[in-house]
């Protein structure tokens, strides 16, 4: 495959880009009638969010109210934005598929701070099949649970049932690809969005696949399981020789809301999006799904419930169960981020790995392949 950031004739102006061009706007909250919910849930979290200070771009307003008396710590900030890239006229394209890989049952409470005590939520487990319209090549973005979960490093045994989780897996991403005639030898990338259970699956068949990562991740399994009994990450997962580490994302050049994103195939296609909070080297994808401006979001676990989104609930941190994401700061701020590309960009749709609406709405449909999620 090509990765465009790297190619000396795509991206010539990728050395003298600003690493951000995300403005945040401090302003006083009186005088704005149109706070989106989501930056007002994010910042009951955040209380202070970091401002980049390169050239100014155009605001867009995201006129969307917020909940009725949500408390506010601090003046707003309003979120300027830029334009996703217009398609060509030849544009290349990508046809994503939902693939099931999975179920866990989880306690709510670990992912919205409105669920009460003794919720429970059974999240789908969404891997994505990614099928580029003219280069032939076959992505996987996440892999799901494996079927042979006591394969799993020792320690995620104890993790599993000591945070309350029923994990099931009636079909892996084996079983799903064979639904459209693809066999794991097929696929040509695979690309983790994190290295959780749930999202890395068993790596073993994918024998002709180059796996993609970020880079932060790379310590956890140079140095995991089973060289540290304690780790909750094998270190067999990726191959060598056939992964590709995503270094210095504070580097790439800014898309939309996000500060960083790489185009992968430098066609405009593909964008790996830096999606930092959840975890160490944690990533999200933006596929372009039509040829006339159509795009895909595909946020992984930079929220587990769709509540978070829409400023109805915010992250909790539980007090026996912790908190969800790494870094309750970064992913509070991303959050707002994805809400301003789903609410700016009406022709984007949005997706999470465990996203319970949609895959209620369309289980056993033709979004799941050998069909294909619609473009917006």
């Amino acid at each position: 495959m090509t990765w465009g950031i790297l190619d000396k004739h795509a991206h010539k102006e990728a050395g003298s880009v600003r690493t951000s061009d995300i403005h945040i706007l401090l302003c006083d909250f009186a005088k704005l009638p149109w706070i989106p919910t989501a930056v007002v849930a994010a910042y009951n979290m955040l209380g202070t969010m970091q401002r980049d200070s390169h050239r100014p771009v155009r605001l867009r307003e995201t006129k969307i109210e917020a909940r009725p008396g949500t408390p506010l710590l601090r003046p707003m900030a309003a979120l300027a934005t830029r334009e996703l890239p217009a398609p060509t006229s030849d544009q290349a394209y990508c046809d994503v598929s939902a693939l099931e890989c999975g179920f866990i049952e989880i306690p709510l409470l670990w992912v919205i701070d409105t669920a009460e005590e003794g919720d429970k939520s059974v999240l789908p487990v969404l891997a994505f099949l990614i099928r580029h319209s003219t280069n032939g090549d076959v992505l996987l973005f996440d892999l799901g649970v494996r079927k042979d979960m006591e394969n799993l490093p020792t320690m995620y045994h104890g993790r599993i049932n000591g945070m309350g989780f029923l994990t099931t897996v009636p079909e892996d991403a084996v079983d799903a690809l064979a639904k459209g005639g693809l066999a794991p030898t097929d696929v040509t990338t695979v690309c983790y969005s994190h290295l959780h259970y749930d999202h890395i699956g068993d790596s073993r068949p994918y024998t002709n696949a180059t796996f993609v990562v970020g880079a932060a991740a790379r310590p956890l399994v140079e140095h995991g399981w089973p060289e540290d009994p304690k780790s909750l990450f094998p270190q067999d997962l990726l191959p060598e020789g056939r992964t590709r580490f995503l270094d210095n994302p504070g580097m790439w050049p800014p898309l939309g809301p996000f500060p960083h994103a790489l185009d992968v195939y430098g066609d405009g296609s593909l964008y790996i999006v830096d999606a930092p909070g959840h975890m160490l080297g944690h990533i999200n994808l933006l596929a372009r799904t039509s040829a006339d401006g159509g795009w895909i979001f595909l946020a992984g676990d930079s929220a587990h419930d769709r509540r978070l989104l829409t400023g109805e609930a915010g992250i909790p941190n539980h007090g026996l169960l912790g908190c969800a994401h790494g870094d309750k700061v970064a992913t509070a701020e991303h959050i707002v981020r994805m809400r301003a590309l789903e609410v700016e960009y009406p022709r984007v749709r949005v997706l999470l790995a465990h996203d319970v609406p949609w895959y209620d709405a369309n289980k056993g449909g033709l979004a799941f392949w050998p069909g294909t999620i619609p473009s917006l």
